[in-house]
């Protein structure tokens, strides 16, 4: 689903490039809804939305 909000920075931004750097793939975890999926959004060069409408 397109946002209609534009990316804003966020501290753990910086973490997250040196991260991927040094290894090509991490886990992000923290509580629901603080940014982790927009967040990974934005470093990754590609990405696959699956629909959980079953069963959610």
């Amino acid at each position: 689903m397109p946002s209609n909000t534009t990316y804003r920075a966020r501290i753990s931004d910086a973490e997250l490039q040196l991260k991927l750097n040094a290894s090509g793939a991490l886990l992000i975890r923290g509580m629901k809804a603080c940014g982790k999926t927009e967040s990974a959004k934005q470093f990754a060069q590609s990405s696959i939305a699956f629909d959980q409408g079953f069963g959610c």
